[in-house]
């Protein structure tokens, strides 16, 4: 369910040209809603630093998704 955000996050911005900012800031308020429909095998919270990372760095949201993932590793390098 949460990676759905992800693949919105790429459609409003790349194709409907939706500024990243409000992209961000909606989906971002979505995910911060207490719902038990967000479950799987990724933390609610590294879902809302990803789509904040995006929209920071100007980058997909499947990039921001790999660099929280890498942050919460402590890993300092992506080969």
């Amino acid at each position: 369910m949460l990676t759905t955000y992800f693949g919105a996050y790429v459609i409003m911005t790349k194709y409907l040209k939706i500024d990243r900012k409000e992209v961000a800031k909606a989906l971002v308020t979505t995910l911060s809603i207490d719902s038990p429909a967000f479950y799987g095998n990724i933390l609610k919270s590294t879902a809302i630093e990803a789509i904040k990372t995006s929209e920071e760095l100007n980058i997909s949201s499947w990039d921001g998704y790999l660099l929280e993932l890498a942050r919460s590793s402590n890993i300092k390098r992506i080969r």
